[in-house]
């Protein structure tokens, strides 16, 4: 356990609809965010459940970075239950009983203390890898030298997961492997032989750029968040590829060309970049779209085709929820 982790407090209050939600949390933060408050959580709606209750129909990954604009998926529910976190069990009667007496009506739970765990080690602990049938085995570093993982035939990526920054759960992230890996096999079975420049754009922890780097790629990792960066440099590292792969916040410049995008992001982020892609394309590559869910589709393929043009071919792959598209140029 970390030195410095320590227990503390949570309790739940239910919001209706019918009230102003954000004028009370609002209240909370500025009446307790000096006083021992830690944090308030509203609730977490996964894309695909948002979807399913009719609250959204532009999916976000929320690891990507941004923010959802003008869309508020819990104030869509009709009681939202709302996580009060403080500091110490003194702090938090005081919290709550100061609430009671501003909103009477409002319904509050028991204080509830929480084990203080050290989230990183507990996260490590839990993380054993995740085997990728019948291409790839992505693991933690520590497990690298044990003999099952030794005699595989699987492709290993190594990946630390203490920073939280993807480890290839994700189904949009095994999508993606499972092209990169059929997209290298066509191109041996032509006997091409020239390294391809791959751009990934939204690299994330950098498990993509990595695996097109074992594949025999050139590597230009896109990502905005500089934490994650740097959690993809470590991978790389890792992994023995780091002089195959860079990493930067910025957007390729627009003298760049790529043989292969990989862009696992969002559906209006694509649509954003779309143009800025396809010019960074050298005639004839390949592009992979994904984070998508079936809806997506109806707009993110029609717009890629009139793009990239009528010699381009388009396959669906499908895992759970998902969706990837895979475009490459007909022969």
């Amino acid at each position: 356990m970390s030195p410095i982790a320590k227990p503390t407090f949570k309790w739940v209050i239910e919001l209706p609809k019918t009230i102003d939600r954000d004028e009370i949390i609002g209240w909370i933060w500025n009446e307790f965010g000096s006083r021992g408050l830690l944090g308030i959580h509203e609730g977490t709606i996964l894309t695909d459940q948002a979807v399913a209750h009719g609250f959204e129909t532009e999916p976000w990954i929320f690891d990507q970075g941004l923010a959802p604009e003008n869309r508020d998926w819990v104030s869509e529910l009709s009681t939202a239950q709302v996580e009060i976190h403080s500091d110490t069990k003194d702090h938090a009667v005081f919290i709550r009983s100061s609430i009671l007496q501003i909103h009477p009506d409002l319904f509050q739970s028991e204080i509830e203390e929480l084990e203080a765990l050290d989230w990183d080690a507990e996260w490590k602990k839990n993380f054993q890898g995740i085997e990728l049938a019948p291409n790839w085995w992505v693991i933690p570093p520590w497990r690298a030298d044990e003999p099952e993982v030794k005699k595989t035939k699987r492709r290993l990526l190594l990946v630390n997961p203490g920073a939280g920054f993807g480890t290839g759960t994700h189904p949009t992230t095994q999508l993606c492997l499972e092209t990169l890996t059929h997209h290298w096999d066509e191109i041996e079975s032509h006997a091409q032989v020239k390294p391809l420049k791959v751009l990934d754009f939204g690299s994330g922890s950098g498990i993509l750029s990595i695996a097109a780097a074992l594949l025999g790629g050139i590597v230009l990792g896109c990502e905005i968040d500089e934490l994650a960066n740097d959690n993809a440099r470590e991978n790389s590292k890792l992994n023995g590829v780091s002089d195959l792969v860079q990493f930067q916040v910025e957007f390729p410049q627009k003298n760049a060309k790529f043989d292969l995008i990989i862009a696992n992001i969002l559906k209006p982020i694509l649509i954003e970049y779309c143009d800025e892609l396809i010019s960074r394309l050298n005639k004839g590559a390949t592009v992979v779209l994904s984070g998508l869910i079936e809806p997506d589709l109806k707009a993110i393929i029609p717009l890629y085709q009139t793009k990239l043009g009528i010699e381009y071919q388009y396959q669906i792959h499908e895992r759970d929820e998902w969706r990837s598209v895979y475009c490459w140029r007909k022969a």
